[in-house]
């Protein structure tokens, strides 16, 4: 009995752990251009105010998508 009491116990606080990690960030591609750097300061924004911490990443349309299509970042922009 107490060997059960022992293992909800230690689930119960592995679940409260892993909900205090920080979460990662959310990762957008762009194709650096100085034209398209307002638009992608707006998504910024715009994902910043919903409460998602986002981080560009300059890549080539390409490749963007490839990352895209792989899971590696969460979305492209222009």
């Amino acid at each position: 009995m107490k060997a059960w009491i022992l293992i909800i116990y230690l689930l119960t606080f592995y679940s409260f752990i892993s909900y205090a990690q920080s979460p990662r960030p959310f990762l957008l591609t762009h194709i650096e251009y100085p034209e398209h750097d307002d638009y992608a300061e707006l998504f910024v924004e715009i994902y910043s105010e919903l409460g998602f911490k986002v981080e560009l990443i300059a890549t080539p349309s390409l490749r963007g998508l490839i990352l895209l299509n792989d899971g590696v970042v969460d979305a492209d922009i222009l």
